[in-house]
Order: structure tokens, then C-alpha cells, then sequence
């Protein structure tokens, strides 16, 4: 019974965490706020380094890694110093008194040093944040995440072949400038945008790739050119007097084919809205699902279920959820 007892006490003492295999361990910190992965370098010797080989480096405010008023620039400094691992996947919520300059030379030191795939930067509260030259440089990004920024791409920029998803939330461009820079992404499949203060008068959306497509904001005309796998359409947010999502040709536009799904939110009954979901409905030949919320304050005088199903469908299958 001794023995027993002795052998039960060795195995309650046994670091059982510490003996997982080293992408398990990677799991669990990279799971932790960045501030409690780096504590766990005081465990043991055998800890002190493991937070450095963290692959993805998250910043916000529920990392614990920024103080109030602290200097940020040298924390950040000391992080990637300390950091031996290619960082894949990166994230700043750029916090308060943040000099712009810290977020220059950031993204100078992730461009030159790092094959950074996943890229997410949201300014805090600032106004055209202009982003440097150096984040042109990404040559493996795939996923792009930006907040409250100015898009000014240099002149010998040749695209991100390799971007697959993009998501910008009040970000502004130069006339002309964001179909310059989506039609260098060959491989885009995702485009959300947000805005809901740039009004954008026109909109080209062009991608041979391109699969999803989200707007949410007050955009007057969206032309659809050289899409042909789009397949979700989401739209939210309208200009009830000008909104025009049709292109100048009455005939229904043949890159519209492959939709799927298409949703509509905000929806308030206007003259421009109803043209639009009409033109959607004749020119969506293999949509499957179209969902429309209503805008909380419309009320229609006939049901708008019964409504739309009275309008012409070019999908036979398509259903309205």
C-alpha cells in the first residue's frame, strides 16, 4: 500500500503540462492575453523562452500588454527584440498618447524581418492614419484587417498576390486608387468594406476571384466588372436619395450569375432600393437564398415577403428567408 501511495504522489508531482508537445504548448499561449504568455517564462527554465516562438502576436486592450501612459514605443521595441519566431499573424489596437512614428517603425521591423500573413491595425480614434511605404512590402500577406487609415500605394507597388481577404472599416483612398489596388490582388476572395462616413460616389468591383462581397455604408453606384465567381452579396447601410447599385445597361449583368446569397439590411421600401433588389433578382440566375431585414422603423403597406415573391426571379430554386 506504501508503494502505491508513493506512486500516486509521483504522478500528482508530475509536470504533466510542460512534457506536451511543443505545438500543443504553442495552442495554449497563443490562446493567453500576450501579457500572461510572457509571464510564463518565470516557471522554469524550461518556459523561459517558449513565449519567444509564439507565431501570433495580438496587441489590444485585453492583452494586458500596454499601460496607461507607459512608453509604449520601448515596450514594443523590447517585444520584438526578445522575439526570436516569424511572426504569421499580427494585431495592434493602437492605443491612446501611441506616437505615429512607433507605428511606422513597427511596421517597417514586421516588413523586413517577418512573413507576415495576417495583418490587423485599428487606430485609435486617430484621422488619416497614412499608411507607410513599408506595408506594401508584405509579400505573403493573405488576410488584411484596417481601421481609420489613408491607403496611398507607391508607384513601383505590384500588388499582393497572395491576399485573400480584406476588411476596411473607414478607410480612404485617393480617386482612382481603390480599383488600382484591388485589381492587384489577383486572388482576392473576400472584400468587406465599412463606412459610415466616406461617402464614395462610384465603386468598381472587379476581381476574378472574388466570391464575397459586403458593403456597409452610403455608396451611390456599384459597378460589378469581371467578377464571375461572385457568390455572396451583402449590403447594409443606403442613401435613400441617390443609392444606386445598377450598372447603366437595363440587361442583367452576367457577373452576377453565380450568387448564392444575397442580403439586404436596412431595407426601407425607396424607389432606388426596390430597383436594386429587382435588378438583383432578374440577374442572380443560380441564387439560393435571399435574406432582406427591413429597417426598424419601416412599415410597409403589404407584407414585404408576400412583395418580393411577386417580383420576377431568375432562379427558379432561390428561396427568401
Amino acid at each position: 500500500m506504501d508503494n502505491n501511495k508513493n506512486t500516486n504522489e509521483k504522478n500528482t508531482n508530475k509536470d504533466v503540462i510542460s512534457n506536451l508537445p511543443d505545438h500543443i504548448l504553442h495552442e495554449f499561449l497563443v490562446r493567453m492575453p500576450l501579457r500572461n504568455a510572457v509571464r510564463t517564462s518565470v516557471l522554469s527554465r524550461e518556459w523561459r523562452d517558449k513565449w519567444k516562438y509564439i507565431q501570433e502576436l495580438v496587441l489590444n486592450k485585453d492583452s494586458g500588454f500596454f499601460y496607461r501612459y507607459h512608453d509604449h514605443q520601448f515596450r514594443i521595441y523590447q517585444l520584438l527584440f526578445n522575439h526570436r519566431a516569424q511572426i504569421r499573424k499580427f494585431s495592434l489596437a493602437v492605443p491612446p498618447f501611441m506616437r505615429l512614428s512607433t507605428i511606422d517603425l513597427l511596421i517597417l521591423c514586421l516588413s523586413r524581418n517577418h512573413l507576415v500573413c495576417d495583418f490587423t491595425l485599428a487606430p485609435y480614434v486617430m484621422d488619416n492614419y497614412i499608411m507607410p511605404s513599408h506595408f506594401y512590402a508584405f509579400r505573403k500577406l493573405a488576410v488584411v484587417r484596417l481601421s481609420r487609415c489613408t491607403l496611398i500605394s507607391p508607384p513601383q507597388f505590384q500588388g499582393f498576390s497572395t491576399l485573400v481577404k480584406i476588411e476596411f472599416q473607414e478607410v480612404q483612398f485617393l480617386p482612382g486608387a481603390f480599383e488600382r489596388f484591388i485589381s492587384r490582388c489577383p486572388c482576392l476572395e473576400s472584400l468587406y468594406l465599412s463606412s459610415k462616413t466616406i461617402n464614395m460616389d462610384s465603386l468598381e468591383v472587379a476581381g476574378p476571384s472574388l466570391r464575397i462581397f459586403a458593403c456597409h455604408g452610403f455608396v451611390k453606384t456599384i459597378h460589378f466588372k469581371s467578377c464571375p465567381v461572385l457568390a455572396q452579396l451583402w449590403q447594409k447601410g443606403w442613401d435613400a436619395n441617390v443609392l444606386e447599385m445598377i450598372q447603366e445597361q437595363e440587361t442583367p449583368n452576367p457577373y452576377l450569375n453565380q450568387l448564392k446569397k444575397i442580403e439586404l439590411h436596412c431595407y426601407s421600401g425607396t424607389f432606388h432600393q426596390t430597383a436594386l433588389l429587382k435588378y438583383l433578382l432578374t440577374s442572380a440566375t443560380g441564387l439560393e437564398y435571399m435574406v432582406i431585414v427591413p429597417a426598424s422603423n419601416y412599415k410597409p403597406s403589404v407584407d414585404l415577403r408576400v412583395q418580393t415573391m411577386e417580383y420576377p426571379w431568375a432562379s427558379p430554386a432561390a428561396r427568401l428567408i
